[in-house]
């Protein structure tokens, strides 16, 4: 009896040895579904990271767009609804030019100026009934302007 009872603490011991490692076994592969499902959640963690960023990038561009386009809104525009050009004596060619504001609030002050590459300037020497006083490559409008 003695014997058997000798075999059955081995037994013993091989099943607690056995059981043991099954439970190292499954809780080693617990721990791998745990690691796989960490790893997947940073993976996605970080999408949701790049795409917020980038969903900010573009709430800052819509942003700067409606920025730009109050502003734009707001700014003095101008169209030029007539002009011609004569010769004013001395092969000195004179424009003559009908500015109209269309957009944004009436100024009390405008200056144009001509640029390029055969502008020589304004020439004239008086100022007419809308102030138009012409200086070298500049006219300045004192009138009102009404949009």
């Amino acid at each position: 009896m003695t014997e058997i009872r000798g075999h059955v603490g081995e037994w013993a011991a091989v099943l607690v040895s056995v059981v043991a490692a099954v439970v190292a076994i499954w809780q080693a592969r617990i721990a791998r579904r745990q690691a796989v499902s960490a790893d997947t959640a940073a993976r996605l963690a970080e999408r949701q990271a790049t795409a917020a960023e980038s969903q900010v990038q573009i709430m800052r561009e819509q942003l700067d767009a409606e920025n730009d386009e109050r502003i734009d809104s707001r700014r003095p525009q101008f169209e030029v609804t007539a002009s011609r050009v004569k010769d004013a004596g001395q092969n000195q060619p004179h424009a003559e030019l009908t500015l109209t504001q269309t957009a944004g609030r009436a100024l009390r002050q405008v200056t144009v100026q001509a640029a390029g590459e055969y502008v020589e300037g304004f020439r004239s020497g008086r100022a007419d009934e809308w102030g138009l006083h012409a200086v070298a490559g500049e006219a300045v409008i004192d009138h009102p302007l009404v949009a």
